[in-house]
C-alpha cells in the first residue's frame, strides 16, 4: 500500500509538472477558415461584435481548433474583441476547463486565414482582468494565472504566478518584466495576508502549511528572477526543493531551476534527467531552460 501511494504521488508530481509547462507557454498556429461574421475594425464595430451569439463564436473557434492536431472541441465561457495590438482587433476567448483551469484563446486574421494562439490559465480570472490595459496606452495586455505548485485538489491555495503577454506582429511574447508595478501591487500585494494566516497555522499543523508557505516563497523568488532580473535568485532554495521527498516541492524546485542560468541548475537538471522517475520532467525543464537562455542572448 505504501508503495502504491508513493507511485501515485510520483505520477501526480509528473502530471503537475507537465501542466505547469503547458500553462506557461502559448502555442500559436496559422489556420484557415471563415468567420460567418464581420471582423471588427473599429471600436464601435468591436462593441457590436461583442454581442454576437456565443454559439457563433464557439462554432468558429472549433473550426480553427479542428485543424490543430490533438486539439479537442471546446465550450465557450466568454469572449471579447479587443485591441492587443494598436489598430488591430483580436478575439479573446475563455473556453473549456472548469472552475480550476481555463483555456485562453487569441485569434486574429492573418493573410488568407487566422493566427490562433492559446494557453492554460489556472483559477478563474474574469475576462475583464484577462484582457486589460495595464499601462493606459489604449492597447490591452493578456494576463494569465498559474498555480505556483500545480493543482493539488480542491484545497489548492489561491497562490498564483501571473504572466503578462503582449503581441508583436500577431505573435504573443512574455512581457511580464515590463510591468514591475503590476507585480508589486497585485501579485506580491496579496501575499502578506496569506503568509500571516499560514504562519499562524504552522504552530498547530506544520505539515499542512509547509507547501503553501513554500509557494509564497516561490512567487517572491520568481519575481526577483523574472521581473527584477536577478536571474539566479533562490538558487539554493530551488536546489533544496528539487531534492525534497515531497513531489510538489520537488516540482517547484525543478521548474525554478529551469529559469536559472547558473551551472548548478543545469547540473541538477541533468542529474534528474538520468533518473528513470524524473527523466521526462527534467528533460522538459532543460528544454525550457535552453529556450530561455537562447532568447536572452
Amino acid at each position: 500500500m505504501r508503495n502504491q501511494r508513493a507511485c501515485a504521488s510520483l505520477v501526480t508530481a509528473i502530471l503537475l509538472s507537465a501542466m505547469q509547462l503547458s500553462a506557461q507557454d502559448m502555442d500559436t498556429h496559422l489556420v484557415s477558415g471563415t468567420t460567418g461574421f464581420s471582423w471588427p475594425q473599429t471600436h464601435t464595430s468591436a462593441v457590436q461584435a461583442n454581442t454576437l451569439p456565443k454559439e457563433k463564436i464557439r462554432s468558429f473557434l472549433n473550426s480553427l481548433r479542428a485543424q490543430v492536431p490533438g486539439y479537442m472541441p471546446i465550450r465557450l465561457a466568454d469572449f471579447r474583441f479587443v485591441q492587443l495590438e494598436k489598430g488591430r482587433y483580436h478575439l479573446v476567448a475563455v473556453t473549456g476547463g472548469d472552475r480550476f483551469y481555463w483555456y485562453i484563446g487569441v485569434v486574429a486574421p492573418e493573410g488568407q486565414g487566422f493566427r490562433f494562439s492559446d494557453t492554460i490559465s489556472h483559477g478563474a480570472l474574469p475576462l475583464a482582468m484577462t484582457a486589460v490595459d495595464l499601462d493606459g496606452d489604449g492597447v490591452d495586455e493578456l494576463v494569465t494565472s498559474h498555480w505556483a505548485a500545480g493543482y493539488q485538489g480542491a484545497s489548492t491555495p489561491p497562490i498564483y504566478w501571473y504572466t503578462v503577454w503582449r503581441l508583436r506582429d500577431g505573435m504573443p511574447y512574455d512581457a511580464s518584466a515590463q510591468f514591475p508595478e503590476f507585480y508589486r501591487s497585485f501579485v506580491l500585494g496579496k501575499l502578506p495576508y496569506l503568509d500571516e494566516l499560514l504562519s499562524k497555522l504552522h504552530s498547530v499543523d506544520p505539515d499542512s502549511v509547509r507547501v503553501p508557505l513554500a509557494e509564497i516563497e516561490y512567487v517572491r523568488l520568481k519575481f526577483q528572477r523574472l521581473i527584477l532580473g536577478e536571474k539566479n535568485a533562490g538558487l539554493e532554495q530551488a536546489l533544496a526543493w528539487a531534492e525534497s521527498k515531497d513531489g510538489t516541492l520537488q516540482s517547484m524546485g525543478i521548474w525554478s531551476l529551469a529559469e536559472m542560468p547558473a551551472p548548478e541548475a543545469e547540473q541538477q537538471l541533468k542529474k534528474f534527467a538520468a533518473s528513470p522517475n524524473l527523466a521526462d520532467v527534467a528533460k522538459g525543464a532543460l528544454a525550457r531552460r535552453a529556450r530561455r537562455l537562447a532568447k536572452e542572448q
